[in-house]
């Protein structure tokens, strides 16, 4: 796993528990376990991306992503670019408009 897909998975498991708090846990008064839950949340979404478990791995979703991952890193694709001739606008032209239409 890199560093960018631990990210997102923990992003994602950011929102899903969030998520889970506006809707269901919001309106209750008992504060002290609401800030409970949400620390405990934050620490869980950090440790669940870590965590390698068989039963995880063998869901039917898990494997059809597993099989496309590996399926794009055997690939490798030769790129031939033809250089351009003719350049109407500069990088400093470009960035000229950009900081006028700011």
């Amino acid at each position: 796993m890199t560093w960018w897909q631990y990210l997102l998975l923990v992003n994602i498991y950011l929102l899903l528990f969030y998520g889970f708090y506006a809707v269901m846990l919001r309106s209750e008064t008992f504060f002290q376990l609401n800030r409970l839950y949400l620390v405990s949340s934050a620490l869980l979404s950090f440790i669940i991306p870590v965590i390698h478990s068989d039963w995880a791995r063998n869901l039917f979703i898990t494997r059809q992503v597993q099989h496309t991952i590996f399926a794009y890193q055997g690939t490798s694709i030769a790129y031939q670019f033809k250089p351009t001739e003719n350049h109407y606008l500069s990088i400093g032209q470009i960035l000229f408009c950009l900081y006028a239409a700011g």
